[in-house]
């Protein structure tokens, strides 16, 4: 869904063991508006993980108002901005954004074991405007 080296630092940071599960392809979402996953984790640290998934829906989306133990911030500039979500289960720190890509709403999950995770948020955010100029959206052109 994107490029495998942006997903790669993220969950192995030395670049070996990551495992790819997938569901669905972008040409299904695009073409039949089926949901589309894909999760990558380190074999050797399963809680350092990295989901995306991008689903179509046109409609307006109620953000989720429970979870954030850690806090809400938001990742982007003034033209494009996304909210995330970061909380504290036992050891694992994890950011949740969300962000439309319209018609196409796509959420990226950040798992990580370490308290490094400042720029998870804007990483995400850059992982999903890969995934939007994959599926062909006007708003997404560009490097902004």
């Amino acid at each position: 869904m994107v490029p495998p080296e942006r997903v790669v630092g993220l969950v192995a940071p030395d670049g070996s063991d990551v495992t790819s599960i997938r569901h669905g392809s972008l040409a299904d979402l695009r073409a039949r508006h089926r949901t589309a996953t894909c999760i990558s984790t380190n074999r050797k640290h399963p809680g350092r993980s990295v989901r995306i998934v991008a689903r179509y829906h046109p409609k307006p989306l109620r953000l989720p108002t429970t979870g954030c133990t850690s806090g809400q911030i938001f990742a982007g500039t003034p033209e494009k901005y996304a909210p995330a979500c970061q909380a504290i289960v036992g050891n694992r720190h994890t950011t949740r954004l969300i962000v439309r890509w319209q018609p196409y709403i796509v959420q990226v999950a950040v798992s990580r074991l370490d308290p490094y995770w400042a720029g998870d948020a804007e990483l995400s955010l850059a992982m999903s405007r890969l995934l939007a100029q994959h599926l062909h959206v006007a708003e997404a052109a560009g490097t902004g």
